[in-house]
């Protein structure tokens, strides 16, 4: 109480700034800071805005506030200095589905401005496609810089598509918050794992996994295996070769001496040498996707991220490792020793280079619709607008509330355009496989009157059909229509 006195006289005066972000903990101290005669407090916040209750916010507060704070004035600032009249409109009629918040009706003195259009691709590919295609119109036939068009998605996986679209079409991007998909930790694990089975000579790609996971290898014991590989003048693989063959080194005529290694050291490399063969050996008969599986759950990766994960992002990374699951699905028709299938893939990951200059302003800015929050853009995209996504499966019916409210805030990002995507068909994980699933739009767009949509639906062959494997029937990614073995995709724009 002492305590509380003499803050209460420093600071008679108390403004808070972004109330609907605090959580339970900081209105209790706000209470009790303010809570004595003379005391003014005034707080701005937006319960509509409040979308970080993963993170302890607690949207209740607003409500809440004239309850616990006698003789409380309320101003409703109700007035959009940023997006269309269309926009806004069409995020208030959104916004209005939910339940717990104070009654207001955004209005704003802009342009009507263009309707917000609702683009159905087929899949992940042509979804990107459409992407790329109106960034180009933006910036060549409407003078838009790169600068001031964004992209927003639900969860940071979803950036995977979307960076290879726009690297193979040339334009920069960067990612606000986070860094490209295949630079990402688990995603280069992984890829060192495939690296390493196609290539026995990548020194990087071992010294990367030979203890990822930890197999009591550190950085000492993995530099006296390196340095007893090059007494030998054999790779990284040729070394385990040799360990497990008691010395025995195809093409030369004498063996090597094992015995200069440490036991300590011979032992987990061993280990790691059997988890090798046992990979190698299941990718002359199994599919890319299946090989990553087997990786992940035989060096118990999934546990690995568990336990090194600070920041309670596991759910994040899991995804990530899902996503390149997704990605390996184009090669997925031919077992992964073929060219065709580890070779190929790799092949292209070597390509997934930003051309973009991060220290540049003027490059596509991609970002979670989280980290979106108080920035805006002329032009808006926002993808992946698929039920079970957006809103995400888990949600209930509070997290319903909060996950409109990040509808909301996403739709008011945008000045100018606001335009957005959901898809017919994804590859989603059904029991041990991934498999084309037909995809449900998201609730949202219902929520949104039809007079402020304009509908663009792609009609056609996306990449995705069935074919026949030695394990039954898969889905599979393709670039040739089923009915051609020479002709490219073929879409149509259908407006309605």
């Amino acid at each position: 109480e002492d305590v509380r006195g003499r803050l209460h006289v420093r600071f008679p005066y108390i403004l808070v700034d972004e109330w609907q972000d605090t959580s339970s903990l900081q209105f209790d101290i706000i209470r009790l800071l303010a809570d004595k005669d003379p005391c003014t407090l005034f707080v701005v916040g937006d319960e509509d805005q409040s979308i970080y209750k993963f993170r302890g916010a607690d949207s209740s507060n607003i409500g809440r506030f004239k309850e616990s704070f006698s003789g409380t004035n309320q101003f409703l600032l109700e007035t959009n200095y940023r997006s269309t009249q269309t926009i806004c409109l069409a995020a208030q009629a959104l916004i209005q589905n939910n339940k717990t918040r104070i009654p207001k009706v955004m209005n704003t003195s802009n342009v009507k401005g263009a309707k917000i259009e609702v683009y159905v691709a087929n899949g992940n590919k042509s979804e990107a496609s459409w992407l790329v295609r109106n960034i180009k119109h933006l910036v060549n036939k409407q003078n838009e810089t790169f600068g001031e068009i964004a992209v927003l998605y639900r969860a940071n996986y979803m950036s995977r598509a979307i960076e290879e679209a726009l690297i193979a079409a040339g334009l920069p991007y960067h990612i606000r918050g986070d860094i490209s998909f295949y630079e990402r930790r688990e995603v280069k694990d992984i890829v060192a794992y495939l690296r390493f089975l196609g290539n026995g000579r990548d020194a990087v790609s071992f010294r990367r996994i030979v203890n990822v996971p930890a197999r009591g290898l550190g950085d000492k014991a993995v530099e006296s295996y390196t340095e007893w590989c090059d007494s030998f003048g054999l790779s990284p693989m040729q070394g385990l070769l040799a360990l497990k063959n008691g010395g025995q080194v195809d093409g030369m005529e004498n063996s090597v001496d094992t015995s200069k290694l440490a036991a300590r050291v011979k032992k987990g490399i061993l280990e790691f040498a059997d988890l090798i063969e046992q990979f190698t050996k299941f990718a002359e008969s199994n599919p890319l996707p299946n090989l990553i599986d087997r990786i992940v759950a035989d060096t118990d990766y999934l546990e690995y991220l568990k336990k090194i994960d600070k920041n309670d992002r596991f759910e994040e990374l899991q995804s990530n490792v899902e996503e390149l699951k997704v990605a390996t699905e184009l090669y997925g028709s031919v077992p992964a020793a073929n060219d065709r299938g580890l070779t190929s893939f790799l092949e292209n990951v070597s390509l997934m280079t930003n051309p973009g200059d991060d220290t540049k302003r003027d490059t596509v800015q991609l970002m979670t619709m989280h980290s979106a929050k108080g920035l805006e853009f002329n032009n808006v995209f926002s993808i992946g607008w698929e039920q079970g996504s957006f809103p995400i499966n888990r949600a209930d019916a509070s997290e319903i509330e909060e996950e409109r409210r990040l509808a909301y805030v996403t739709m008011t990002r945008a000045r100018h355009r606001f335009m957005l995507s959901h898809k017919k068909q994804s590859w989603r994980r059904m029991g041990s496989e991934f498999k084309a699933t037909d995809c449900k739009p998201s609730q949202f767009i219902d929520e949104i009157p039809e007079e402020f949509l304009e509908r663009e639906e792609e009609r056609g062959f996306d990449g995705i059909r069935k074919e026949k494997s030695g394990w039954g029937e898969r889905q599979t990614w393709s670039n040739k229509s089923p009915k051609s073995k020479d002709s490219e995709t073929t879409t149509r724009i259908v407006k309605y």
